[in-house]
């Protein structure tokens, strides 16, 4: 495995951030394709490389700027398991049929960005499984039919990276459309621009 996978140091060259960035892009296309990359924790940056988190209440979802569709709801802060930074502020989806996303998140037209988020099931069989989308809130259109993830009994940090389109100035970003019946832990939710996922920054 190389080392500070994809997570260039500020002194790095462009072209050394470049061929890490093909390094990515290759091993998430073995996944799904070049857009969808799954990381697990154990491939988290290393510290001092966040970028800048454009969502509000990161880890808040039961705050009212994450909209949450019929009939998912949110138990706040659960102590049912341990969050990936070793604390209790992971919040419990309660049933993943249904829809959660924040809206009105502020972007610029032809842009690369990353989204990501932490996320386990809460049962394993039936396993939940999440629908990563996004959704340019400018042109009224989706991007795709998006990513379907199948969720574990473990954490994984769940990333995908988008271009905006021409004329685009705002993103809804569903960190599930729709899933299958069932229940699901999720932490740590981040949109940042740039091809990369970097460390992770909490926000309120």
């Amino acid at each position: 495995m190389p080392k500070r996978f994809g997570y260039p140091r500020n002194e790095a060259s462009r072209r050394d951030k470049v061929a890490q960035h093909e390094i990515i892009t290759k091993w998430g296309r073995d996944i799904k394709s070049r857009n969808d990359i799954i990381l697990s924790v154990g491939l988290e940056p290393p510290s001092g490389n966040a970028g800048e988190n454009l969502l509000r209440f990161s880890e808040q979802f039961d705050n009212v700027l994450w909209t949450k569709g019929a009939p998912t709801t949110i138990s706040a802060d659960t102590s049912e398991v341990t969050d990936p930074k070793g604390g209790n502020n992971a919040d419990k989806i309660n049933d993943a049929g249904g829809s959660l996303y924040q809206g009105s998140i502020a972007v610029e037209p032809l842009t690369e960005y990353t989204v990501s988020f932490y996320a386990r099931g809460a049962t394993v069989d039936p396993a939940a499984s999440f629908t990563i989308n996004q959704y340019d809130e400018t042109g009224s259109a989706f991007f795709g039919e998006g990513t379907v993830v199948e969720l574990t009994s473990s954490w994984q940090r769940f990333t995908k990276t988008i271009t905006t389109v021409a004329d685009q100035v705002a993103l809804r970003f569903y960190l599930n459309r729709s899933g299958a019946a069932g229940d699901a832990y999720v932490f740590g939710a981040q949109v940042e621009i740039g091809p990369i996922a970097t460390v992770y920054s909490m926000t309120v």
